[in-house]
């Protein structure tokens, strides 16, 4: 989507976009990463609940809180870890956006116990 890449091009080796019309014809979900200090602020989500309300063919939003679990992959890979630093969301702060975005009448997918630091 196209409303977070801005905010993901400090810490993402690739970014990307995309700008779409509204989806008529394919069902489709939408996965949203939960990412503090990026994609968490309120006015984030509420332009989730608003492009997500526009699209007739979502059958909802897959949440995805941040974690650290595949860290270890890019040190194995002689890469810094550009998150290095970030706290994954709490799980009532995850559980505080999933209501949010259920009381707009989303259908909301998350298994908030993938939550749990790793470190």
């Amino acid at each position: 989507m196209y409303m977070a890449a801005c905010m993901l091009r400090g810490c993402c080796s690739w970014y990307g976009y995309m700008a779409t019309p509204q989806l008529t014809r394919i069902c489709c979900c939408c996965r949203y990463v939960l990412l503090r200090g990026y994609t968490d602020a309120p006015e984030d989500i509420d332009k989730l609940i608003e492009f997500s309300k526009q699209q007739p063919s979502m059958l909802g939003i897959e949440l995805l809180p941040y974690h650290t679990m595949g860290k270890h992959k890019w040190e194995a890979l002689g890469m810094k870890y550009v998150l290095e630093g970030v706290k994954p969301p709490s799980d009532k702060e995850v559980r505080k956006v999933i209501q949010k975005m259920e009381d707009a009448g989303l259908t909301v997918r998350c298994d908030v116990k993938n939550t749990t630091r790793m470190e």
